[in-house]
């Protein structure tokens, strides 16, 4: 099937200085919940108002349905935009908020009246119709500005940042319900975050920007498990770095030299070649001793224990380097190392991720 939405070599710049956003290029499909995830400055949000016509592309094409859109002014590509802030009228009930999408295209009356009760509903806002934004809560307000959004039946459903001025709780309860109103109106959708476990929970697939570029694209699985790049493996997830020399290296592995120290990886590479190994922190384990099937065994000090809940975090001393281990927690065996201690840092050849330097 053809793409729903198209981006084709977007790029936007300002005067002379360095592009915001440069030679990005996505195809959505329709139905899909995509994520454009990077740090602050990368360019997301750019990318997002040229979707919507807020801004125009100094280079590039937006098809909609296969339509060239790139020119259309946004009161004509029928965008529902949420936005960070809410940008609620508060001199206006929650209804006629809501409504007012629908004025603005010339609906009125009994019809008008219906789909905002309906986008009221979808949101469960329906109680609190008649009451002003100062009078409801951050995420009471985030839902009716997803209702406004919603209620013109948009052809593309456009969040920037929904989630970040509320608390950590509500942010993980509107995360759901808004995945959840996504997937039972089958509504395109693009969403904007900084926060990566946003983009694992909610995704269908993830756009990762650095530096108005993209990075990587594909499902949250393949994100953080297989990144395409340093950057994607270091920004998603906490990840350990091992700068190694390959030693030697067969078909079914190769062994790398960190500091005084060897361990082995899946695959080929090149011997004499400077690598970057990377390893997830809850992938790696501790002993006391290590036992005959441990693959990859370094010689490790404790530096510091840090009881984070549900886990303990041992920032551990190996290979030259500080590394950073994630270990469950258990009533039982409670803090099982101290800081000073001696130990072996232990983990699976698989989980070791390589890049060139």
């Amino acid at each position: 099937m053809p793409p729903y939405l198209e981006l084709k070599g977007i790029a936007k710049s300002y005067g002379d200085g360095a592009p915001t956003v440069a030679g990005f290029d996505l195809a959505v499909m329709s139905g899909e919940f995509i994520t454009l995830l990077g740090p602050s400055g990368c360019g997301k949000t750019t990318v997002l108002r040229i979707i919507a016509g807020l801004l125009a592309p100094t280079t590039g094409t937006v098809l909609l349905k296969g339509e060239d859109i790139t020119a259309r002014p946004t009161h004509l590509r029928n965008m529902g935009f949420v936005f960070q802030n809410y940008a609620l009228f508060p001199h206006l009930s929650i209804e006629r908020n809501v409504a007012f999408g629908l004025e603005m295209r010339g609906i009125s009356g009994a019809k008008a009246h219906e789909r905002t009760g309906r986008a009221l509903d979808l949101v469960r806002l329906s109680a609190f119709r008649g009451r002003r934004p100062k009078e409801l809560s951050g995420g009471q307000q985030q839902r009716a500005a997803l209702a406004r959004a919603l209620v013109i039946e948009p052809a593309v459903l456009l969040l920037d940042e929904p989630l970040s001025n509320l608390d950590a709780k509500l942010r993980e309860e509107l995360r759901d319900e808004i995945r959840e109103i996504q997937r039972r109106l089958g509504i395109t959708t693009i969403f904007v975050t900084h926060d990566q476990s946003e983009a694992l929970t909610m995704s269908d697939r993830i756009v990762v920007m650095e530096g108005g570029r993209v990075e990587q694209v594909a499902n949250p699985v393949d994100i953080y498990e297989r990144p395409a790049t340093p950057f994607v493996a270091g920004f998603i997830g906490r990840t350990n770095r091992l700068q190694a020399i390959v030693r030697a290296s067969a078909a079914e592995g190769a062994t790398l030299a960190a500091g005084d120290e060897t361990f082995t990886v899946r695959g080929a590479l090149r011997a004499g070649h400077a690598v970057t190994a990377m390893i997830r922190p809850h992938r790696m384990r501790l002993a006391k001793t290590a036992s005959g099937g441990d693959a990859n065994v370094l010689a490790a000090r404790i530096r510091k224990v840090t009881f984070a809940g549900e886990t303990i975090e041992y920032d551990v001393e190996a290979a030259g380097t500080t590394l950073l281990v994630e270990s469950p927690t258990s009533p039982v065996e409670g803090l099982r190392f101290a800081e000073g201690d001696n130990v072996s840092l232990c983990w699976d050849p698989a989980d070791t991720m390589i890049f060139p330097r």
